[in-house]
């Protein structure tokens, strides 16, 4: 799949709905979910015409705020999607807290993707004792190993990623001590013991058993 990526986000207003330009946790929203839910290609609106805010530049050619949200998170994107690219999407899931999923997403259960390792996976309780949500994708590479990539759910007006940032609690069975992570800055796996075979961990990643 191949998707545009959003360079407004509508507001309901009293009366009407309206713009408003994306901020940083908006534009890393939707890349990741996108990713999250198996897409490999990504396509942006690179310049305005009758919408303010709308793409990388003004009419002017004056470089707006999208530009630099979309810069810092494609720069990981291209990074994990040297290894994305030969997956093969299996599932996509909705992580507590709530526990209704929103339309079109299923809550997460044991042996989803087909994983029989993940026992649970949830947004763990943060450090200012609020709860959020988030998304798991389940993939699969050529050999038969499991793959999954978490992503952050919380974002909003004019708010930073580090400002939405969010926790989440992965327990995995017995056979699993460790896991290797793909770093988003250089698309190297990096192994990661797990504390009783427990994950905690914050922000998004990509992670394989």
């Amino acid at each position: 799949y191949w998707a545009y990526t959003q360079s407004l986000t509508a507001v309901q207003g009293n009366t009407f709905d309206y713009w408003r330009p994306t901020s940083e946790s908006d534009t890393r929203h939707n890349i990741y979910t996108l990713l999250t839910a198996g897409y490999t290609g990504l396509n942006y609106f690179r310049y305005t015409h009758n919408l303010e805010h709308n793409g990388f530049y003004d009419e002017n050619g004056n470089q707006l705020p999208v530009y630099d949200h979309a810069a810092g998170v494609n720069f990981e994107v291209q990074k994990l999607g040297q290894s994305l690219r030969f997956l093969e999407s299996t599932d996509v899931r909705y992580l507590p807290p709530l526990q209704t999923a929103p339309t079109g997403l299923t809550r997460w259960q044991p042996g989803a993707g087909g994983d029989p390792h993940m026992l649970s996976a949830a947004v763990a309780l943060q450090d200012d004792y609020s709860q959020k949500a988030g998304m798991i994708g389940h993939f699969v590479d050529d050999d038969g190993e499991y793959y999954f990539l978490l992503t952050n759910l919380h974002h909003g007006p004019g708010l930073s990623a580090e400002e939405t940032s969010t926790w989440f609690t992965l327990v995995f069975d017995e056979t699993v001590d460790s896991i290797w992570r793909l770093n988003r800055q250089t698309g190297i796996a990096e192994e990661i013991l797990l504390d009783n075979h427990t994950l905690r961990d914050r922000n998004s990643g990509c992670g394989c058993r």
